[in-house]
This record gives C-alpha cells, structure tokens and sequence, in this order.
C-alpha cells in the first residue's frame, strides 16, 4: 500500500516544476516591465508543467483508489472527488485557451 508520505515524495518533483515555472515567469516579466524591454518570445510553459502534475496526481490516486477497493470490497459504490478531478474544472477555461494557440 502507498502512504501519503510516499504520493508526497513522488510528487514532488512535479510540483517544484510548476512552481518554479510560474515564479520564473513573473520573474521575467518583471524585470521586462522594469526596464521596459521587450518580454521574451519564449518563456517555460506553466500550463505544460501544471498539465504534467495534475496528470501524475490522477494516477497516484487511482492507485489508492484500486487500493482501497481491494482492502473494501463492499465500497466500491461510492463515488469519491479526486483532487485531480477539482483541479481539472478549476483550468478547463485554461485548457481551452492552449488548445487554441
């Protein structure tokens, strides 16, 4: 069985990625808008970055999910909201924007 303490490690790799994509942005822009320059062409995608993240959230909650099937056999009616699944709604506009450019 996998605890929290192991889902946290293994996503934690992802979750300095996004993090340090968004902060690199907001780094960048900011200094374009401080010295007044042009802000760079090409700049880490934070969408990409969150993307992968929500994507390995997903499949570490499923493996707990068919984990706990196993374990009670006699729940499997219930319907549980994955993070994953929260997360996901909260950027579908987000997702729609991508797509378009």
């Amino acid at each position: 069985m996998v605890g929290p303490e192991e889902q946290n490690r293994s996503l934690l790799s992802s979750r300095r990625d996004a993090v340090a994509s968004i902060l690199m942005n907001l780094y960048v822009m900011a200094g374009a808008l401080r010295m007044k320059k042009p802000i760079p062409r090409y700049l880490p995608s934070a969408a990409v970055a969150r993307k992968r993240l929500l994507d390995q959230m997903e499949e570490a909650e499923l493996e707990t999910e068919e984990e706990r099937v196993q374990q009670r056999p006699w729940q499997t009616g219930e319907k549980h909201r994955r993070w994953a699944d929260v997360y996901r709604e909260c950027y579908i506009p987000i997702y729609f924007l991508d797509y378009l450019n």
